[in-house]
Protein backbone atom coordinates (compact mmCIF):
# COMPACT_ATOMS: atom_id res chain seq x y z
CA UNK A 1 0.00 0.00 0.00
CA UNK A 2 3.11 2.31 1.09
CA UNK A 3 4.55 1.99 -2.27
CA UNK A 4 1.10 2.28 -4.35
CA UNK A 5 1.05 5.57 -2.83
CA UNK A 6 4.53 6.63 -3.36
CA UNK A 7 4.09 5.87 -6.65
CA UNK A 8 1.22 8.03 -6.38
CA UNK A 9 2.48 10.87 -5.37
CA UNK A 10 5.68 10.51 -8.34
CA UNK A 11 2.85 10.84 -10.47
CA UNK A 12 3.26 6.69 -11.83
CA UNK A 13 -0.24 6.20 -11.48
CA UNK A 14 0.20 2.97 -13.82
CA UNK A 15 2.72 1.68 -11.74
CA UNK A 16 0.64 2.29 -8.37
CA UNK A 17 -2.34 0.34 -9.83
CA UNK A 18 -0.19 -2.38 -10.94
CA UNK A 19 0.73 -2.74 -6.75
CA UNK A 20 -2.89 -2.58 -5.72
CA UNK A 21 -4.06 -4.94 -8.05
CA UNK A 22 -1.83 -7.42 -6.88
CA UNK A 23 -2.91 -6.92 -3.35
CA UNK A 24 -6.48 -7.59 -4.60
CA UNK A 25 -5.49 -11.15 -5.60
CA UNK A 26 -3.77 -11.75 -1.87
CA UNK A 27 -7.17 -9.70 -0.18
CA UNK A 28 -10.60 -9.87 -2.10
CA UNK A 29 -12.74 -9.17 0.59
CA UNK A 30 -11.22 -5.41 1.73
CA UNK A 31 -13.42 -3.08 0.27
CA UNK A 32 -10.95 -0.23 1.33
CA UNK A 33 -8.47 -1.78 -0.98
CA UNK A 34 -11.17 -1.72 -3.69
CA UNK A 35 -11.99 1.99 -3.24
CA UNK A 36 -8.12 2.89 -3.09
CA UNK A 37 -7.61 1.03 -6.41
CA UNK A 38 -10.67 2.32 -8.16
CA UNK A 39 -9.44 5.81 -7.20
CA UNK A 40 -5.95 5.24 -8.60
CA UNK A 41 -7.40 3.54 -12.06
CA UNK A 42 -9.86 6.52 -12.60
CA UNK A 43 -7.05 9.12 -11.31
CA UNK A 44 -5.10 6.69 -14.61
CA UNK A 45 -7.74 6.97 -16.78
CA UNK A 46 -7.61 3.35 -17.85
CA UNK A 47 -10.89 2.73 -18.60
CA UNK A 48 -10.46 -0.94 -18.69
CA UNK A 49 -9.16 -1.03 -15.32
CA UNK A 50 -12.09 1.34 -14.00
CA UNK A 51 -14.98 -1.09 -15.75
CA UNK A 52 -13.26 -4.25 -14.90
CA UNK A 53 -12.65 -2.91 -10.78
CA UNK A 54 -16.54 -0.98 -10.48
CA UNK A 55 -17.79 -4.71 -12.44
CA UNK A 56 -16.32 -6.78 -9.56
CA UNK A 57 -16.65 -4.58 -6.58
CA UNK A 58 -20.27 -4.27 -7.46
CA UNK A 59 -20.93 -7.96 -7.66
CA UNK A 60 -18.88 -8.14 -4.28
CA UNK A 61 -20.24 -5.47 -2.09
CA UNK A 62 -23.43 -4.65 -3.74
CA UNK A 63 -24.06 -0.77 -3.61
CA UNK A 64 -22.84 0.16 -0.60
CA UNK A 65 -22.93 3.82 0.35
CA UNK A 66 -18.75 4.07 -0.18
CA UNK A 67 -19.07 2.45 -3.53
CA UNK A 68 -21.46 4.70 -4.65
CA UNK A 69 -19.86 7.81 -4.80
CA UNK A 70 -16.76 6.33 -7.36
CA UNK A 71 -20.24 4.16 -8.96
CA UNK A 72 -21.52 7.20 -10.69
CA UNK A 73 -18.52 8.75 -12.53
CA UNK A 74 -17.57 5.25 -13.90
CA UNK A 75 -21.05 5.31 -15.07
CA UNK A 76 -20.79 8.63 -16.68
CA UNK A 77 -17.83 7.17 -18.15
CA UNK A 78 -19.86 4.44 -19.77
CA UNK A 79 -21.92 6.84 -21.19
CA UNK A 80 -24.53 5.64 -18.93
CA UNK A 81 -25.75 8.95 -17.43
CA UNK A 82 -29.22 7.43 -17.02
CA UNK A 83 -27.96 4.99 -14.57
CA UNK A 84 -25.03 7.78 -12.95
CA UNK A 85 -28.06 9.90 -11.83
CA UNK A 86 -29.47 6.95 -10.38
CA UNK A 87 -26.48 6.31 -8.07
CA UNK A 88 -25.96 9.99 -7.39
CA UNK A 89 -29.45 9.99 -6.04
CA UNK A 90 -28.65 6.68 -4.24
CA UNK A 91 -26.00 8.37 -2.32
CA UNK A 92 -27.50 11.43 -1.49
CA UNK A 93 -30.15 8.79 0.03
CA UNK A 94 -28.08 6.71 2.13
CA UNK A 95 -26.39 10.21 3.13
CA UNK A 96 -29.45 11.22 4.83
CA UNK A 97 -30.67 7.97 6.67
CA UNK A 98 -27.25 7.37 7.66
CA UNK A 99 -25.90 10.67 8.38
CA UNK A 100 -22.70 10.13 6.44
CA UNK A 101 -21.00 12.78 4.37
CA UNK A 102 -23.10 14.03 1.56
CA UNK A 103 -21.95 13.23 -2.08
CA UNK A 104 -19.98 15.27 -4.12
CA UNK A 105 -22.36 17.97 -5.87
CA UNK A 106 -20.61 17.94 -8.86
CA UNK A 107 -21.21 14.68 -9.93
CA UNK A 108 -25.13 15.18 -9.48
CA UNK A 109 -24.79 17.87 -11.61
CA UNK A 110 -23.24 16.19 -14.31
CA UNK A 111 -25.88 13.54 -14.04
CA UNK A 112 -28.44 15.94 -14.83
CA UNK A 113 -26.99 17.91 -17.59
CA UNK A 114 -25.72 14.93 -19.02
CA UNK A 115 -29.06 13.50 -19.46
CA UNK A 116 -29.47 16.89 -21.08
CA UNK A 117 -31.37 18.46 -18.14
CA UNK A 118 -29.43 21.72 -17.79
CA UNK A 119 -31.98 24.25 -17.90
CA UNK A 120 -32.82 24.33 -13.78
CA UNK A 121 -28.86 24.75 -13.14
CA UNK A 122 -29.04 28.78 -13.50
CA UNK A 123 -31.67 28.35 -10.22
CA UNK A 124 -29.52 26.10 -8.08
CA UNK A 125 -28.60 28.23 -4.62
CA UNK A 126 -25.62 29.51 -4.18
CA UNK A 127 -25.04 27.47 -0.99
CA UNK A 128 -24.54 23.93 -3.06
CA UNK A 129 -21.08 25.31 -4.09
CA UNK A 130 -20.58 28.04 -1.66
CA UNK A 131 -16.57 27.44 -1.84
CA UNK A 132 -14.98 27.23 -4.52
CA UNK A 133 -11.57 26.21 -3.29
CA UNK A 134 -12.44 22.92 -1.65
CA UNK A 135 -14.31 22.14 -4.89
CA UNK A 136 -12.72 23.05 -7.69
CA UNK A 137 -13.54 20.13 -9.77
CA UNK A 138 -17.11 20.93 -9.60
CA UNK A 139 -16.99 24.78 -9.99
CA UNK A 140 -15.13 24.02 -13.22
CA UNK A 141 -18.17 21.17 -14.36
CA UNK A 142 -20.55 24.12 -13.41
CA UNK A 143 -19.35 26.80 -15.10
CA UNK A 144 -19.29 24.91 -18.24
CA UNK A 145 -22.44 23.63 -17.53
CA UNK A 146 -23.71 26.98 -17.34
CA UNK A 147 -21.89 28.22 -20.61
CA UNK A 148 -23.46 25.66 -22.78
CA UNK A 149 -27.30 26.79 -21.81
CA UNK A 150 -26.47 30.38 -22.25
CA UNK A 151 -26.95 31.23 -18.57
CA UNK A 152 -26.74 34.70 -17.45
CA UNK A 153 -25.38 33.63 -14.05
CA UNK A 154 -21.92 32.30 -16.06
CA UNK A 155 -20.09 35.76 -15.45
CA UNK A 156 -21.10 35.75 -11.92
CA UNK A 157 -20.26 32.25 -10.71
CA UNK A 158 -17.13 33.09 -13.07
CA UNK A 159 -16.16 35.84 -11.41
CA UNK A 160 -16.82 34.14 -7.45
CA UNK A 161 -14.12 31.09 -8.64
CA UNK A 162 -11.44 33.51 -10.09
CA UNK A 163 -11.35 36.06 -7.29
CA UNK A 164 -10.98 32.76 -4.60
CA UNK A 165 -8.33 31.63 -6.69
CA UNK A 166 -6.48 34.70 -6.42
CA UNK A 167 -6.74 34.51 -2.83
CA UNK A 168 -5.37 30.88 -2.98
CA UNK A 169 -1.92 30.33 -1.35
CA UNK A 170 -1.17 27.93 -4.50
CA UNK A 171 -1.40 30.53 -6.68
CA UNK A 172 0.64 32.76 -4.94
CA UNK A 173 3.32 30.41 -5.13
CA UNK A 174 2.47 30.04 -8.63
CA UNK A 175 3.03 34.17 -9.21
CA UNK A 176 6.85 33.25 -7.75
CA UNK A 177 8.08 30.71 -10.17
CA UNK A 178 10.05 30.08 -13.00
CA UNK A 179 12.25 32.03 -15.29
CA UNK A 180 9.70 33.44 -17.68
CA UNK A 181 10.69 36.51 -20.68
CA UNK A 182 11.31 39.89 -18.70
CA UNK A 183 10.30 41.98 -21.85
CA UNK A 184 9.02 40.83 -25.07
CA UNK A 185 10.98 41.00 -28.31
CA UNK A 186 9.41 42.49 -31.78
CA UNK A 187 8.50 40.25 -35.03
CA UNK A 188 11.35 41.45 -36.56
CA UNK A 189 13.72 40.59 -33.81
CA UNK A 190 13.15 36.62 -34.36
CA UNK A 191 10.84 34.24 -34.70
CA UNK A 192 8.57 33.87 -31.89
CA UNK A 193 7.95 31.18 -29.21
CA UNK A 194 4.89 30.01 -29.14
CA UNK A 195 2.96 27.75 -26.68
CA UNK A 196 0.48 25.56 -27.38
CA UNK A 197 -1.02 24.61 -23.84
CA UNK A 198 -3.60 21.23 -23.38
CA UNK A 199 -4.89 19.06 -21.37
CA UNK A 200 -6.68 17.23 -24.20
CA UNK A 201 -4.10 15.30 -25.76
CA UNK A 202 -6.72 12.17 -26.07
CA UNK A 203 -8.94 11.16 -29.15
CA UNK A 204 -10.82 14.43 -28.36
CA UNK A 205 -12.07 16.76 -30.81
CA UNK A 206 -8.86 19.21 -30.10
CA UNK A 207 -6.72 16.80 -30.58
CA UNK A 208 -7.86 15.85 -33.70
CA UNK A 209 -8.10 19.27 -35.00
CA UNK A 210 -4.70 20.43 -33.66
CA UNK A 211 -3.23 17.28 -35.34
CA UNK A 212 -4.23 18.46 -38.80
CA UNK A 213 -3.32 22.06 -38.15
CA UNK A 214 0.30 21.13 -37.27
CA UNK A 215 0.59 18.32 -39.98
CA UNK A 216 0.12 21.16 -42.63
CA UNK A 217 2.68 23.40 -40.74
CA UNK A 218 5.04 20.22 -40.73
CA UNK A 219 4.79 20.13 -44.89
CA UNK A 220 5.74 23.91 -45.22
CA UNK A 221 7.54 26.49 -43.38
CA UNK A 222 6.98 27.81 -39.82
CA UNK A 223 7.59 31.61 -39.06
CA UNK A 224 7.47 30.62 -35.22
CA UNK A 225 8.69 28.00 -32.98
CA UNK A 226 5.67 26.22 -32.09
CA UNK A 227 5.94 24.47 -28.62
CA UNK A 228 3.07 21.92 -27.79
CA UNK A 229 2.71 21.52 -23.54
CA UNK A 230 0.72 18.78 -22.37
CA UNK A 231 -0.34 19.17 -18.68
CA UNK A 232 -2.36 16.04 -18.32
CA UNK A 233 -1.79 12.42 -18.70
CA UNK A 234 -4.33 10.47 -20.38
CA UNK A 235 -2.70 6.66 -19.66
CA UNK A 236 -3.52 4.44 -22.33
CA UNK A 237 -5.97 6.78 -23.69
CA UNK A 238 -2.93 9.33 -24.55
CA UNK A 239 -2.50 10.09 -28.97
CA UNK A 240 0.82 11.86 -28.11
CA UNK A 241 2.49 8.83 -30.43
CA UNK A 242 0.34 11.34 -33.25
CA UNK A 243 2.46 14.56 -32.99
CA UNK A 244 5.95 12.36 -32.81
CA UNK A 245 6.42 12.19 -36.20
CA UNK A 246 5.85 16.41 -37.02
CA UNK A 247 9.45 17.60 -36.55
CA UNK A 248 8.64 21.35 -36.58
CA UNK A 249 6.99 21.01 -33.27
CA UNK A 250 8.69 20.79 -29.65
CA UNK A 251 6.82 18.87 -27.38
CA UNK A 252 6.75 19.52 -23.63
CA UNK A 253 5.27 16.95 -21.08
CA UNK A 254 4.22 18.80 -17.84
CA UNK A 255 1.34 16.01 -16.79
CA UNK A 256 3.61 14.49 -13.78
CA UNK A 257 4.42 18.09 -11.92
CA UNK A 258 2.36 20.20 -9.38
CA UNK A 259 0.79 22.96 -10.05
CA UNK A 260 3.40 25.38 -9.56
CA UNK A 261 5.96 23.00 -11.31
CA UNK A 262 3.75 23.18 -14.21
CA UNK A 263 4.11 26.93 -14.18
CA UNK A 264 7.69 27.15 -13.52
CA UNK A 265 7.85 24.58 -16.44
CA UNK A 266 6.27 26.52 -18.67
CA UNK A 267 8.02 29.72 -17.84
CA UNK A 268 11.16 28.37 -18.38
CA UNK A 269 10.63 28.01 -22.34
CA UNK A 270 10.70 31.65 -22.58
CA UNK A 271 7.39 31.63 -24.39
CA UNK A 272 6.09 35.15 -26.16
CA UNK A 273 3.17 34.21 -26.53
CA UNK A 274 0.95 31.35 -24.73
CA UNK A 275 -2.50 29.66 -26.00
CA UNK A 276 -5.14 27.99 -23.55
CA UNK A 277 -6.90 25.75 -25.76
CA UNK A 278 -9.39 24.13 -22.57
CA UNK A 279 -11.01 26.39 -21.05
CA UNK A 280 -12.46 24.94 -18.05
CA UNK A 281 -13.40 22.00 -19.59
CA UNK A 282 -11.34 18.81 -17.31
CA UNK A 283 -7.56 19.22 -16.84
CA UNK A 284 -7.18 22.53 -17.92
CA UNK A 285 -4.33 24.76 -16.89
CA UNK A 286 -6.03 28.22 -16.50
CA UNK A 287 -4.36 28.55 -12.79
CA UNK A 288 -1.25 28.96 -14.81
CA UNK A 289 -2.50 31.41 -17.26
CA UNK A 290 -4.13 33.10 -14.29
CA UNK A 291 -0.34 33.41 -12.58
CA UNK A 292 0.69 34.85 -16.46
CA UNK A 293 2.97 32.19 -18.25
CA UNK A 294 3.79 34.42 -21.12
CA UNK A 295 3.60 38.08 -21.55
CA UNK A 296 0.68 37.83 -24.50
CA UNK A 297 -2.33 34.99 -23.30
CA UNK A 298 -4.51 34.30 -25.33
CA UNK A 299 -7.38 31.58 -25.54
CA UNK A 300 -8.44 29.52 -28.37
CA UNK A 301 -10.46 26.45 -29.60
CA UNK A 302 -10.81 24.42 -26.94
CA UNK A 303 -13.68 26.08 -24.85
CA UNK A 304 -17.35 27.70 -25.81
CA UNK A 305 -17.18 30.70 -23.40
CA UNK A 306 -14.78 33.53 -22.36
CA UNK A 307 -12.34 32.28 -19.30
CA UNK A 308 -13.02 35.50 -17.54
CA UNK A 309 -9.44 35.90 -16.88
CA UNK A 310 -8.28 39.14 -17.38
CA UNK A 311 -4.37 37.90 -18.19
CA UNK A 312 -6.05 36.28 -21.20
CA UNK A 313 -5.30 39.08 -23.35
CA UNK A 314 -7.53 37.78 -26.54
CA UNK A 315 -9.56 35.49 -27.07
CA UNK A 316 -9.41 34.03 -31.32
CA UNK A 317 -12.32 33.38 -33.09
CA UNK A 318 -13.79 34.41 -36.74
CA UNK A 319 -16.41 36.92 -38.03
CA UNK A 320 -19.36 34.26 -38.38
CA UNK A 321 -18.27 32.89 -34.11
CA UNK A 322 -17.65 36.47 -33.04
CA UNK A 323 -20.04 39.14 -35.81
CA UNK A 324 -19.39 42.39 -35.58
CA UNK A 325 -22.46 42.74 -32.74
CA UNK A 326 -21.66 40.34 -30.45
CA UNK A 327 -22.45 41.41 -27.14
CA UNK A 328 -22.26 37.97 -24.90
CA UNK A 329 -20.08 38.58 -21.75
CA UNK A 330 -16.14 38.23 -22.02
CA UNK A 331 -13.41 39.88 -20.19
CA UNK A 332 -10.78 39.24 -23.16
CA UNK A 333 -10.70 41.41 -26.71
CA UNK A 334 -12.32 39.53 -29.74
CA UNK A 335 -9.63 38.87 -32.02
CA UNK A 336 -11.22 38.07 -35.75
CA UNK A 337 -9.26 35.88 -38.38
CA UNK A 338 -10.37 36.69 -41.93
CA UNK A 339 -10.99 33.20 -42.51
CA UNK A 340 -12.69 30.07 -40.22
CA UNK A 341 -11.13 29.93 -37.59
CA UNK A 342 -10.39 26.08 -37.74
CA UNK A 343 -9.82 23.43 -40.43
CA UNK A 344 -11.19 20.43 -40.44
CA UNK A 345 -8.46 18.55 -42.87
CA UNK A 346 -7.95 15.26 -41.36
CA UNK A 347 -4.82 12.91 -42.19
CA UNK A 348 -3.70 9.66 -40.76
CA UNK A 349 -3.73 8.39 -38.45
CA UNK A 350 -6.96 9.64 -37.82
CA UNK A 351 -9.81 7.20 -39.31
CA UNK A 352 -11.56 9.84 -41.18
CA UNK A 353 -8.74 10.46 -43.59
CA UNK A 354 -9.18 7.20 -44.78
CA UNK A 355 -13.16 6.72 -44.18
CA UNK A 356 -15.22 6.66 -47.83
CA UNK A 357 -18.66 9.21 -47.68
CA UNK A 358 -21.13 6.64 -46.59
CA UNK A 359 -24.06 5.17 -48.29
CA UNK A 360 -27.61 7.14 -48.27
CA UNK A 361 -30.25 5.68 -46.25
CA UNK A 362 -33.36 3.96 -47.54
CA UNK A 363 -37.13 4.60 -47.30
CA UNK A 364 -38.19 7.30 -45.43
CA UNK A 365 -36.70 10.36 -44.95
CA UNK A 366 -33.98 10.27 -41.79
CA UNK A 367 -32.97 13.22 -39.80
CA UNK A 368 -30.21 12.99 -37.23
CA UNK A 369 -28.43 13.57 -34.47
CA UNK A 370 -24.81 12.17 -32.92
CA UNK A 371 -24.30 14.97 -30.68
CA UNK A 372 -24.25 14.58 -26.98
CA UNK A 373 -26.59 14.28 -25.02
CA UNK A 374 -25.88 17.03 -22.85
CA UNK A 375 -27.23 19.18 -25.55
CA UNK A 376 -30.69 17.77 -26.41
CA UNK A 377 -32.23 20.83 -24.78
CA UNK A 378 -35.99 21.26 -24.47
CA UNK A 379 -36.09 23.49 -27.04
CA UNK A 380 -34.16 21.62 -29.35
CA UNK A 381 -36.72 18.93 -29.16
CA UNK A 382 -39.38 21.06 -29.47
CA UNK A 383 -38.07 22.30 -32.66
CA UNK A 384 -37.41 18.09 -33.66
CA UNK A 385 -41.21 17.64 -32.87
CA UNK A 386 -42.37 20.70 -35.35
CA UNK A 387 -39.91 18.92 -38.10
CA UNK A 388 -41.48 15.44 -37.38
CA UNK A 389 -45.10 16.23 -37.39
CA UNK A 390 -44.61 18.62 -40.32
CA UNK A 391 -42.72 15.57 -42.58
CA UNK A 392 -44.73 12.78 -42.65
CA UNK A 393 -42.93 9.02 -42.11
CA UNK A 394 -40.04 10.99 -41.59
CA UNK A 395 -37.97 9.43 -38.35
CA UNK A 396 -34.92 10.67 -36.15
CA UNK A 397 -32.06 8.87 -35.58
CA UNK A 398 -30.10 9.55 -32.48
CA UNK A 399 -27.17 8.37 -30.82
CA UNK A 400 -25.87 9.77 -27.68
CA UNK A 401 -26.03 6.38 -24.97
CA UNK A 402 -25.10 2.48 -24.10
CA UNK A 403 -27.78 0.57 -25.25
CA UNK A 404 -27.64 -0.93 -21.85
CA UNK A 405 -28.24 2.10 -20.43
CA UNK A 406 -31.89 2.27 -20.50
CA UNK A 407 -32.54 4.58 -17.90
CA UNK A 408 -31.57 7.25 -19.68
CA UNK A 409 -33.83 6.46 -22.85
CA UNK A 410 -36.79 6.37 -19.95
CA UNK A 411 -35.38 9.96 -19.04
CA UNK A 412 -35.06 11.14 -22.74
CA UNK A 413 -38.68 9.43 -23.48
CA UNK A 414 -40.35 11.46 -20.63
CA UNK A 415 -38.61 15.01 -21.89
CA UNK A 416 -39.76 14.39 -25.46
CA UNK A 417 -43.08 13.47 -24.69
CA UNK A 418 -43.26 16.58 -22.70
CA UNK A 419 -41.78 18.86 -26.03
CA UNK A 420 -44.56 17.27 -27.93
CA UNK A 421 -41.95 14.54 -29.65
CA UNK A 422 -43.37 11.36 -30.34
CA UNK A 423 -40.52 8.99 -28.92
CA UNK A 424 -41.85 6.00 -30.96
CA UNK A 425 -40.42 7.59 -34.37
CA UNK A 426 -37.43 7.80 -32.64
CA UNK A 427 -34.83 5.42 -34.01
CA UNK A 428 -31.53 4.74 -31.01
CA UNK A 429 -28.64 3.72 -32.76
CA UNK A 430 -25.92 2.27 -30.32
CA UNK A 431 -22.64 3.58 -29.47
CA UNK A 432 -19.01 2.12 -30.80
CA UNK A 433 -16.20 0.74 -29.65
CA UNK A 434 -14.26 2.61 -32.27
CA UNK A 435 -14.37 5.89 -34.43
CA UNK A 436 -13.89 3.99 -37.53
CA UNK A 437 -17.74 2.22 -36.73
CA UNK A 438 -18.80 5.29 -35.52
CA UNK A 439 -18.35 7.57 -38.70
CA UNK A 440 -19.86 4.71 -41.06
CA UNK A 441 -23.55 5.04 -38.57
CA UNK A 442 -23.62 8.23 -40.99
CA UNK A 443 -25.19 6.08 -43.39
CA UNK A 444 -28.26 6.09 -41.13
CA UNK A 445 -28.89 9.93 -41.61
CA UNK A 446 -30.12 12.11 -44.15
CA UNK A 447 -30.06 15.45 -42.74
CA UNK A 448 -28.03 16.09 -39.41
CA UNK A 449 -29.93 18.77 -37.44
CA UNK A 450 -27.72 20.75 -34.73
CA UNK A 451 -29.11 21.06 -31.43
CA UNK A 452 -30.30 24.48 -29.75
CA UNK A 453 -27.98 26.50 -28.28
CA UNK A 454 -25.27 24.23 -27.58
CA UNK A 455 -24.57 23.48 -30.91
CA UNK A 456 -22.19 21.06 -33.09
CA UNK A 457 -18.87 21.86 -34.22
CA UNK A 458 -16.41 18.76 -34.52
CA UNK A 459 -20.11 16.38 -35.10
CA UNK A 460 -20.80 19.39 -38.03
CA UNK A 461 -17.45 18.54 -39.37
CA UNK A 462 -17.97 15.01 -39.29
CA UNK A 463 -21.22 14.85 -40.56
CA UNK A 464 -20.47 16.91 -43.60
CA UNK A 465 -17.47 14.85 -44.50
CA UNK A 466 -19.64 11.65 -44.09
CA UNK A 467 -21.83 12.54 -46.30
CA UNK A 468 -24.77 14.39 -43.96
CA UNK A 469 -26.07 18.22 -44.65
CA UNK A 470 -26.59 20.22 -41.17
CA UNK A 471 -28.91 22.28 -40.67
CA UNK A 472 -28.47 25.00 -38.02
CA UNK A 473 -29.67 28.25 -36.31
CA UNK A 474 -27.25 31.21 -35.35
CA UNK A 475 -27.58 32.23 -32.07
CA UNK A 476 -25.57 34.83 -30.05
CA UNK A 477 -22.96 33.25 -28.57
CA UNK A 478 -19.66 31.45 -29.24
CA UNK A 479 -21.86 28.33 -28.24
CA UNK A 480 -24.56 28.84 -30.35
CA UNK A 481 -22.37 29.91 -33.16
CA UNK A 482 -19.95 27.19 -34.12
CA UNK A 483 -21.70 25.11 -36.59
CA UNK A 484 -22.53 28.63 -38.15
CA UNK A 485 -18.99 29.30 -38.54
CA UNK A 486 -18.19 25.82 -39.78
CA UNK A 487 -20.92 25.62 -42.47
CA UNK A 488 -20.37 29.22 -43.71
CA UNK A 489 -16.50 28.21 -43.42
CA UNK A 490 -17.67 25.99 -46.06
CA UNK A 491 -19.36 28.09 -48.53
CA UNK A 492 -22.97 26.75 -47.39
CA UNK A 493 -24.39 29.55 -45.50
CA UNK A 494 -27.87 28.31 -47.30
CA UNK A 495 -28.08 25.79 -44.33
CA UNK A 496 -28.17 28.46 -41.24
CA UNK A 497 -31.33 29.89 -40.16
CA UNK A 498 -31.72 33.15 -38.56
CA UNK A 499 -34.36 32.11 -36.09
CA UNK A 500 -36.78 29.03 -35.09
CA UNK A 501 -39.16 29.53 -37.53
CA UNK A 502 -36.33 29.59 -40.11
CA UNK A 503 -34.49 26.91 -38.59
CA UNK A 504 -38.29 24.46 -39.24
CA UNK A 505 -39.07 25.76 -42.68
CA UNK A 506 -35.42 25.14 -43.90
CA UNK A 507 -35.92 21.63 -42.53
CA UNK A 508 -39.05 21.09 -44.53
CA UNK A 509 -37.46 22.45 -47.94
CA UNK A 510 -34.59 20.45 -47.44
CA UNK A 511 -37.02 17.18 -47.06
CA UNK A 512 -38.84 17.97 -50.27
CA UNK A 513 -34.79 17.68 -52.56
CA UNK A 514 -34.18 14.29 -50.37
CA UNK A 515 -33.47 12.11 -53.41
CA UNK A 516 -31.23 14.70 -54.91
CA UNK A 517 -29.75 14.68 -51.43
CA UNK A 518 -28.98 10.97 -51.48
CA UNK A 519 -27.42 10.78 -55.07
CA UNK A 520 -25.10 13.63 -54.12
CA UNK A 521 -23.75 12.65 -50.99
CA UNK A 522 -20.42 13.19 -52.11
CA UNK A 523 -21.23 16.85 -52.55
CA UNK A 524 -20.43 17.80 -48.87
CA UNK A 525 -17.13 16.59 -48.67
CA UNK A 526 -16.04 17.88 -51.67
CA UNK A 527 -17.37 21.33 -50.57
CA UNK A 528 -15.20 20.80 -47.25
CA UNK A 529 -12.14 20.21 -49.50
CA UNK A 530 -12.50 23.21 -51.63
CA UNK A 531 -13.72 25.79 -49.02
CA UNK A 532 -11.04 27.62 -46.79
CA UNK A 533 -12.35 25.04 -44.33
CA UNK A 534 -10.61 22.47 -45.93
CA UNK A 535 -7.52 24.65 -46.10
CA UNK A 536 -5.06 23.81 -42.73
CA UNK A 537 -2.17 25.12 -44.29
CA UNK A 538 -3.96 28.56 -44.85
CA UNK A 539 -5.36 28.80 -41.59
CA UNK A 540 -1.60 28.19 -39.94
CA UNK A 541 -0.61 31.14 -42.30
CA UNK A 542 -3.10 33.33 -40.74
CA UNK A 543 -2.64 31.80 -37.25
CA UNK A 544 1.09 32.92 -37.39
CA UNK A 545 0.37 35.99 -38.31
CA UNK A 546 -2.21 36.87 -35.61
CA UNK A 547 0.37 36.00 -33.42
CA UNK A 548 2.68 38.33 -34.22
CA UNK A 549 0.03 41.36 -35.02
CA UNK A 550 -0.88 40.17 -30.94
CA UNK A 551 2.72 40.31 -29.58
CA UNK A 552 3.55 43.29 -31.81
CA UNK A 553 0.14 45.20 -30.14
CA UNK A 554 1.51 44.43 -26.90
CA UNK A 555 5.24 45.68 -27.49
CA UNK A 556 3.66 49.01 -28.82
CA UNK A 557 1.73 49.38 -25.94
CA UNK A 558 4.93 49.13 -23.76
Amino acid sequence: MLEARCFKVEGDLIAALDRLLVLLDRAPCHLQLWLHALETALDAKHSDAVLSLARQALQRFGETPRLLQHLTPIKMLQRQPGLARRSALLQQLWATTLRLPSSRPGNQLNTYEHNGDGGWLEYLSPFVLQNPLSAQQEYSNYMLQLASIESARYGHVNHTYITALRQAADFQRCCEVGVGRDALIPKSARSLRIGWITGDLAPHPVSRFLHGFFHALNQGEAQHQHHLINVLDHGPRSCLDWFEPLDLLHFKDISTLSMHGKVAAVRDLGLDLAIDLSGWTSGHFLGGFLAKVAPVQCSYLGFFASTGIQEIDYWLGDWNLFPADYSSWHTEELWRLDRPFLAWQPVDPLPEANAEVTCAPSGPLRFGSFNHNRKLSDQTLRLWAQILEAVPDSTLVLKANASSDLATQQLLRRRMQRQGLNPERITWIPLTTGHTEHLQQYQHIDIALDPLPNGGCTTTCEALWMGAPVITKAGNSYVSRMSTAVLAGAGLQDWVANDEAAYVQLALEQASNVQELRSRRDQWRHKIQTSPLGDAADLMHHLESAFSLMVQAKVNCQ
